[in-house]
């Protein structure tokens, strides 16, 4: 499942959930006794807090979803930077102004150690 399927379930949650507490609060109003007004009424309370809680959920997936977008840029930044790096390098010590795809590889997979730990 991806971060977005995610996202679409807990807003269709949410949203079923506050068509449910709607309808408590319905049938609170048309309520003839304590009794079905007591019931309407703890319906309604469920349903908002399901939905409160969906909601925070539905928060902190697109702060992750955020989280992960400023990482990536931040690994490819991070990339760039060694493979400019290592073609400077290369240059210099080798005069022939070549650079080595190897060694930009070898950059990239430490990069994602650094990542992985």
């Amino acid at each position: 499942m991806t971060i977005q399927q995610y996202k679409q379930q807990l807003y269709d949650a949410c949203k079923e959930h506050s068509f449910f507490a709607q309808q408590a609060l319905d049938r609170y109003d048309a309520a003839t006794t304590d009794q079905e007004r007591e019931r309407a009424r703890i319906d309604n309370t469920q349903h908002l807090a399901a939905c409160h809680a969906l909601q925070w959920a539905l928060d902190k997936a697109i702060d992750f979803e955020q989280q992960l977008k400023q990482a990536k840029i931040d690994i490819l930044n991070k990339a760039k930077e060694r493979i400019k790096t290592a073609i400077d390098t290369y240059y210099n010590s080798d005069g022939g102004g070549y650079y080595l795809a190897e060694d930009a590889l070898d950059d990239i997979d430490e990069l994602i150690e650094e990542v992985a730990e």
